[in-house]
C-alpha cells in the first residue's frame, strides 16, 4: 500500500510514520508539509492508495487538498487529521469525499490501523465498481450451487469443473459465510469482494451465493496462503478485516475427497443455521445426533393436533404446538424440523378455524402470519412470530366458532383423513348414516358453505403446505390433495387464495429475506 502523509509540523508526520510502519508491513510511505506539495506528489503517484493529511496547513489547506484530489483522483482514500476545535472542517472534509478523521491528540496505532483497513475497503469498493461483469459471472455460477443440493444424484466432478476447471474434488475445502455488508449491487458485490481478497492472496477460489446472506467459497487445501503477518487469522476475520462485510457465523469442512459432497454441504448449510438460530459458537457432536426423543416431538404433536381440532379444542391445539416448540428448543432440535412440522400443525390449524371457510383474506392473514414464521436467524425471532401467527387463529377460531352437532363433528374427521382421495356427499353420508339430502342441509346450516366448497378449501390449505414444507411439483401437489385435474386445481387455488399456485410459490419463494 502507497500512502502520502501531509502535515506542516515535523513531528507529526515523522510520529504518524512511525505508527503506520508498527501496523502493517510492505508500506510506501511519502511525506509532504503542504497541501501544494501533497497535490504535486498525487500527480506523480496516481497510485496511491490513502492519502493522511492536516487540515489548517501553508500554501494550500487540507479542504482544498480533498476537493482537488477528489475531483481528479477519485479513486484515492483521504483521512483528516483533526484537533477537538477543527469539527466544522472535518464535516466539510467528509462532504467533500473523505472516508474518515482522526483526532491529533488521541491518535493511536489502533486508529492508523482502522484508517489502513478502511482504506483497503475504500480500494476494493472502487474496484467493485468496474467489475460488474465478473460478479454476473459468479452470480451465475451461483446458481449452480442451488442445482446441485437440489438433485438427487448430483455429479460431483462436473460440478467443480463448472465452477472452476482448476478446482479439484481432492483436498476440497468449502467455507459457508452468514453475513450481512451495504454494496451498491448487493450481493453480486460481497462475492466479488470475498473472491478478490482471497484471490490477491493466491487462492484459488469461487464465490458463490446460497442465499443473499450465505455465501459458500470453495478452494483446494485446508491451510492457504496468507500474507504475512496474517498466519494465524482464520478466514472470516480476514474478510471482515480487509472488506465492509460483517461475519455473523460461519462454519467450514475439508474433504480429501468429494465423494459425498452433497451429502456433507447440505450437513455444512445445517450446521451453520444451528449456530446462528441457537446462537452457539461452538457445536457439540450431540447436540446434531437425531435421538429418540427428538423424533418423539413431531409425532406427538400431529397426534395430539389432529384429536384436539376433531372436536374443535383450538385453545388445547394451540397449546400442544407451544409445547412442541418449547420441547423442541430444549433438545436444540434442528431449526429446519422444527419450522417443517409448525408449517404442518399449522395449516392444520387454519383447515380447521371456521372463519376461513366464508372469508378468504382471513385465510390470506394466517398464511402470511404463518409464512412469516419461516426461515428466522434466531429461536428467539421464531417463538415471537409463532405467537403472533397463534394469538391471530385464536382470536379468529374462538370468535367464530360454531356448536356442531355429532354428525358434523363426524364430518369433519372424514374429511380431514380422506381429503387426499375421490370420495362424494353420498360416501360422507353413508358414512354418518344419514339421507343425503339431508346431510346437504345440515351441513351447509351448521359450516356457512356447501359440502363441495368446503372440501375444495380444505384441500387448498393442504396444498399450501405441501408448498411451503416439501419440493413437489405442482401436479404431484394437485394429485395428493384429492384433485385429479391440474387445471381444476388451477382454478381453485386462484378462487380461493387469488393467486395462481405457482404465482402462490413464486411469492413465497421471493418473500422479503429475514435477518
Amino acid at each position: 500500500m502507497k500512502i502520502l502523509v501531509v502535515d506542516d509540523d515535523f513531528l507529526i508526520r515523522k510520529w504518524m510514520t512511525l505508527l503506520l510502519e508498527q501496523s502493517a508491513e510492505n508500506l510506501e510511505i511519502l511525506q509532504a508539509e503542504n497541501g501544494a506539495d501533497a497535490l504535486a506528489a498525487v500527480q506523480e503517484n496516481t497510485d496511491l492508495d490513502l492519502i493522511i493529511t492536516d487540515i489548517k496547513m501553508p500554501l494550500m489547506d487540507g479542504l482544498e487538498l480533498c476537493e482537488c484530489v477528489k475531483r481528479l483522483y477519485p479513486a484515492i482514500c483521504i483521512v483528516i487529521l483533526s484537533s477537538y476545535d477543527d469539527f466544522s472542517y472535518v464535516k466539510q472534509a467528509l462532504r467533500l469525499g473523505a472516508t474518515d478523521y482522526i483526532l491529533k491528540a488521541e491518535m493511536s496505532a489502533a486508529d492508523i490501523a482502522n484508517a489502513l483497513q478502511k482504506a483497503e475497503q475504500f480500494k476494493m469498493q472502487q474496484t467493485l465498481a468496474k467489475s460488474g461483469a465478473n460478479s454476473t459471472g459468479l452470480m451465475d455460477k451461483s446458481l449452480l450451487l442451488q442445482e446441485f443440493l437440489s438433485q438427487q444424484q448430483a455429479d460431483t466432478p462436473a460440478f467443480l469443473y463448472q465452477l472452476e476447471p482448476k478446482l479439484s474434488q481432492h483436498d476440497l475445502s468449502i467455507l459457508l459465510l452468514k453475513i450481512s455488508f451495504d454494496f451498491p449491487n448487493g450481493v453480486a458485490d460481497a462475492l466479488q469482494c470475498v473472491h478478490m481478497l482471497l484471490d490477491n492472496r493466491q487462492i484459488i477460489n469461487v464465490c458463490l451465493a446460497y442465499s443473499r446472506e450465505i455465501l459458500a467459497v470453495f478452494y483446494n487445501g485446508a491451510h492457504p496462503n496468507r500474507s504475512a503477518g496474517e498466519a494465524d487469522a482464520p478466514l472470516p476475520s480476514l474478510i471482515e478485516q480487509h472488506s465492509p462485510i460483517k461475519v455473523h457465523v460461519w462454519t467450514s469442512l475439508h474433504m480429501q475427497h468429494a465423494s459425498n459432497l452433497q451429502a456433507s454441504l447440505t450437513k455444512a448449510l445445517d450446521s451453520l443455521r444451528f449456530k446462528q438460530y441457537y446462537s452457539l459458537a461452538m457445536i457439540q457432536t450431540d447436540q446434531l445426533s437425531d435421538s429418540a426423543q427428538k423424533q418423539r416431538l413431531p409425532l406427538k404433536l400431529l397426534k395430539d393436533i389432529s384429536g384436539f381440532l376433531s372436536y374443535q379444542q383450538f385453545q388445547d391445539a394451540c397449546e400442544s404446538l407451544r409445547d412442541y416448540i418449547a420441547s423442541s428448543h430444549r433438545l436444540l432440535c434442528l431449526p429446519s424440523e422444527i419450522e417443517r412440522y409448525f408449517a404442518i400443525a399449522g395449516y392444520r390449524l387454519i383447515a380447521a378455524c371456521p372463519a376461513i371457510e366464508t372469508d378468504t383474506a382471513i385465510f390470506n392473514r394466517l398464511d402470511r402470519l404463518l409464512s412469516a414464521c419461516l426461515h428466522l436467524s434466531t429461536k428467539e425471532e421464531f417463538e415471537d412470530a409463532a405467537a403472533a401467527f397463534l394469538r391471530c387463529f385464536l382470536d379468529l377460531s374462538v370468535f367464530n366458532r360454531k356448536k356442531l352437532s355429532p354428525s358434523i363433528l363426524k364430518c369433519l374427521q372424514y374429511i380431514d383423513e380422506h381429503y387426499m382421495e375421490k370420495f362424494s356427499l353420498d360416501q360422507l353420508a353413508a358414512h354418518v348414516f344419514l339421507n343425503r339430502t339431508y346431510l346437504s342441509k345440515l351441513f351447509k346450516k351448521e359450516m356457512g358453505v356447501p359440502f363441495n366448497d368446503f372440501l375444495n378449501r380444505q384441500r387448498i390449505v393442504h396444498a399450501c403446505e405441501y408448498m411451503q414444507t416439501s419440493s413437489y411439483s405442482m401436479a404431484q401437489i394437485a394429485e395428493m390433495t384429492g384433485f385429479t385435474d391440474q387445471n381444476y386445481f388451477t382454478k381453485i387455488f386462484k378462487r380461493i387464495t387469488g393467486q395462481t399456485p405457482r404465482q402462490y410459490k413464486t411469492n413465497q419463494e421471493h418473500a422479503p429475506s429475514r435477518p
